[in-house]
């Protein structure tokens, strides 16, 4: 099954009491968002799966009102705007009749985050939108606004279509293994089964290299590390590329041809979703590190933690080993906010991001290098530590010193 945080998502952004969650539930079918005249009805993010013509799977996010005047609505407000940085496109609504200073906030902001846009205008049944208001959003670039009345359900499924038609022109991420392999190669990956490995079922970064490997015609292996000397041997050709966990990077690195390509499943998501060249100038700050300094871990998924945790107990300790001393480390998960005050911390390491939309991962590297903490994505940073870091990159067609 699809990770939901995968899907593209959808942002619905305006004032409070604009329509936003009255438009998800008409968009869903569904009573998935409380509708109320009361201001500040929506708190946290609501977020709901549509199955949109031409994009499949779409993950629609109700946000709280801007204009907002309850006790919390600073937060509400924060944790509205740290989803424009999520988001792959995002759905500005206004009612017909009435743009002004919230809307033109909300259109900055969308602006300042890069995120493409489409104008909303509602409740078209009980207003009609002046033609100079028209006329001024199209002067601005902002585009000819959509009429909807979710009440009456106007204008909602033409909504939907253009939505999917917005996000199939939308970049598309490049395949894992592309540009890296080629019909007919073999690809050797290797899979440890550790305490921290989910029962009955591989770790989604070793699901999609598969798919990716299938996509490009190539020819994938999957072996654990206990049968790796079996599979060269089985093999009659030389693998064009071997995908290992980042655990056990030197481990396999030291049974590989130097001849033979290797990397990591966390690096080919790095390549793939991250910002590469950030995490290269991010890798050669772990040896600058010293007693005390502190270390923002950033994890992509919520799971439950055990004693074989990569991110909150491995790499932690790895550090320290390679600094000689205990470094102070913060953890934040899922889609959780990034502290406000990153000026704190000396490094940033952030997971491959196999359950996050490349939005979402570039929009955390951007937040934390616009601060200007230094950020490396895991598998390259276990390279590093592991010291097979030059010849990892050296298999994405990237030279380091």
């Amino acid at each position: 099954m699809e990770a939901r945080e995968i899907r593209p998502h959808v942002g619905l952004y305006g004032r409070a009491n604009v329509g936003k969650s009255a438009l998800l539930n008409a968009m869903v079918r569904q009573q998935v968002s409380i509708v109320s005249e009361q201001a500040g009805t929506t708190t946290d993010p609501v977020r709901k799966t549509v199955e949109v013509k031409g994009a499949g799977p779409v993950v629609f996010v109700d946000t709280a009102g801007f204009c907002d005047l309850s006790a919390l609505a600073a937060e509400r407000r924060s944790a509205t705007i740290d989803t424009m940085r999520q988001v792959d496109l995002a759905l500005l609504l206004f009612t017909a009749d009435a743009w002004g200073a919230p809307e033109e906030e909300i259109l900055a902001l969308l602006m300042e985050a890069s995120t493409p846009f489409l104008l909303v205008a509602t409740k078209v049944d009980q207003a009609v939108m002046p033609a100079d208001l028209q006329a001024k959003l199209l002067r601005c670039g902002a585009g000819q606004p959509i009429e909807v009345s979710a009440v009456q359900g106007l204008g909602v499924d033409a909504l939907l279509t253009i939505v999917g038609e917005t996000l199939q022109k939308g970049t598309k991420p490049m395949g894992l293994l592309d540009g890296l392999v080629r019909a007919g190669d073999a690809v050797l990956l290797v899979a440890p089964l550790d305490g921290a490995a989910p029962a009955g079922r591989l770790i989604l970064p070793q699901v999609q290299t598969l798919r990716a490997a299938l996509d490009v015609r190539a020819v994938p292996l999957i072996v654990r590390e206990t049968e790796l000397s079996l599979a060269l041997s089985l093999l009659q050709v030389q693998p064009a590329l071997v995908v290992t966990d980042s655990q056990i990077f030197s481990w396999v690195a030291e049974r590989i041809p130097e001849r033979v390509p290797l990397t990591s499943f966390s690096m080919l998501l790095a390549r793939q979703k991250g910002n590469f060249d950030a995490y290269l100038r991010g890798a050669r700050e772990i040896d600058d590190l010293r007693c005390g300094d502190r270390v923002l871990i950033v994890e992509g998924c919520t799971h439950q933690v055990t004693c074989e945790d990569i991110g909150r107990v491995k790499i932690p300790r790895w550090m320290d080993q390679r600094v000689g001393c205990a470094l102070s480390y913060e953890f934040v998960s899922g889609l959780g906010s990034l502290p406000k005050d990153l000026s704190r911390f000396r490094l940033a390491l952030i997971c491959g991001g196999c359950m996050s939309t490349p939005r979402m991962v570039r929009g955390r590297v951007e937040e934390l290098t616009r601060q200007g903490v230094p950020v490396v994505n895991y598998g390259m940073a276990i390279a590093y530590l592991q010291g097979v870091y030059q010849r990892a990159v050296r298999a994405l067609g990237v030279e380091v010193e």
